[in-house]
């Protein structure tokens, strides 16, 4: 093994050597499992997001008069937002 991959793999072979706790349980789930569900977590709140953005600012519902609305704020608290710097790093 080369010196400059030598971190590399053991940073490998970390992430995807499945959690003990979970493996007694009968769940073979690796830390690079788990990271990459928060991540699509994360994902799957900003299309949302985005979604009800575009649908505020978008043409109004049937029989509505077209009025301005405020756009929506992503919430402080979610424990999705708490992890983010996590997952950008990631």
């Amino acid at each position: 093994m080369s010196l400059p991959l030598g971190p590399v793999i053991a940073l490998y072979d970390a992430l995807t050597t499945p959690i003990p706790q979970l493996v007694a349980l009968g769940l073979p789930v690796t830390t690079l499992d788990v990271i990459g569900t928060l991540r699509l977590a994360l994902v799957v709140q900003q299309i949302k997001f985005a979604l009800r953005v575009k649908a505020a600012q978008g043409a109004p519902n049937h029989g509505e008069e077209k009025e301005k609305r405020a756009p929506p704020t992503l919430p402080d608290d979610t424990a999705l937002s708490s992890i983010w710097a996590l997952l950008v790093i990631v």
